[in-house]
C-alpha cells in the first residue's frame, strides 16, 4: 500500500529533522553534514515518498506476466485509491509541511526550505493536472464505468484543497499563495497553448488528437468557475497581501 508505507516513511522523517544538529555533531566539524542530511537525504527521500503515491493518480498499472499465467497485463488504481492519493498529497504536501521548514535550522544550514518545498509542490501538481492524466482517466472511465475517477473530479478535488481559503474565508499564507499561483500557472499554460492549427494533408496522419478531446473544455470551464470564486473572495477579503494576491491571479487568468 503506497499510501500507508509513504505515511510511515514521512513520519520517520519528521522525527529525524528536529535532531539533525545533534545527530551530526562532531568535534571541530562544521555544519556541512547537517546541511547534507536535511537538504539532500531528507529532501530526496520525502520527494520519493510523495511520488510513490502520486503515481496512483491517472496512472496505469502493468503486470509483466506470461499468457499461461492467465492474468491481466494492464489495469489502473480504482476510484477510492486515486481519491485517497489526492487527499494524501493535500495532507502531506500541499498543506505546508512546517516540519521540514524549521527556523532553528536556518542559521546553521542556510537552506531555503520554502523554495525547495514549492519546487516539489509544483512538479507534482503539474504531473497530476496533465494531458497524460486526462487520457488515462478518460480511458479507464470508458473501459470501467462505475469504478473510475474522472479528470473533472480530479481537478475539483485538487482545487478544493489548494484553494480552500476561498471557502473558509481565512487569510492565505505566503507559502499557500505561492502554491495557488503555481496552480493558476498550470491552467494558464493550457489555456494559452495553441489548440488548433491547419496542417498539410500528409500531416493529418500524425497530428495529436489532444486538441479534439474534452481536455481543454474541462480546463477552461474549471478556470472560469475558479475565477468566479476568487472574485467573490476578493470583494470581502480584508488582509492586504491576500487581496493583492487574489487580484493578481484574477488578472493572470
Amino acid at each position: 500500500d503506497p499510501i500507508k508505507s509513504s505515511t510511515y516513511g514521512i513520519e520517520n522523517l519528521k522525527r529525524i529533522v528536529p535532531n539533525i544538529l545533534e545527530w551530526t555533531r562532531e568535534p571541530q566539524a562544521n555544519y556541512r553534514s547537517a546541511q547534507k542530511l536535511h537538504s539532500v537525504l531528507v529532501f530526496l527521500q520525502y520527494y520519493k515518498y510523495l511520488t510513490h503515491v502520486s503515481k496512483n493518480i491517472g496512472g496505469m498499472l502493468r503486470n509483466w506476466v506470461k499468457r499461461d499465467q492467465n492474468e491481466k497485463v494492464y489495469g489502473y488504481p480504482d476510484r477510492e485509491t486515486q481519491r485517497s492519493s489526492v487527499q494524501f498529497l493535500h495532507r502531506e504536501l500541499f498543506e505546508t509541511p512546517e516540519w521540514f521548514i524549521r527556523k532553528d535550522l536556518f542559521p546553521y544550514i542556510g537552506t531555503n526550505s520554502l523554495e525547495g518545498i514549492l519546487s516539489i509542490q509544483r512538479f507534482i501538481l503539474f504531473d497530476i493536472i496533465s494531458h497524460r492524466a486526462y487520457t488515462n482517466l478518460t480511458l479507464f472511465q470508458t473501459m470501467y464505468a462505475g469504478n473510475s475517477y474522472s479528470f473533472s473530479e480530479l481537478i475539483d478535488d485538487v482545487e478544493k484543497g489548494i484553494w480552500k481559503e476561498l471557502r473558509s474565508k481565512t487569510n492565505i499564507s505566503l507559502s499557500r499563495r505561492s502554491l495557488q499561483k503555481a496552480y493558476a500557472e498550470r491552467l494558464i499554460n493550457f489555456l494559452t497553448s495553441p489548440k488548433f492549427r491547419n496542417p498539410g494533408n500528409f500531416e493529418y496522419l500524425f497530428v495529436s488528437v489532444e486538441n479534439l478531446s474534452d481536455f481543454y473544455s474541462i480546463i477552461k470551464a474549471h478556470a472560469q468557475n475558479l475565477m468566479k470564486e476568487i472574485e467573490v473572495a476578493f470583494r470581502i477579503e480584508r488582509d492586504e497581501l491576500t487581496k493583492w494576491h487574489l487580484k493578481d491571479v484574477l488578472e493572470r487568468l
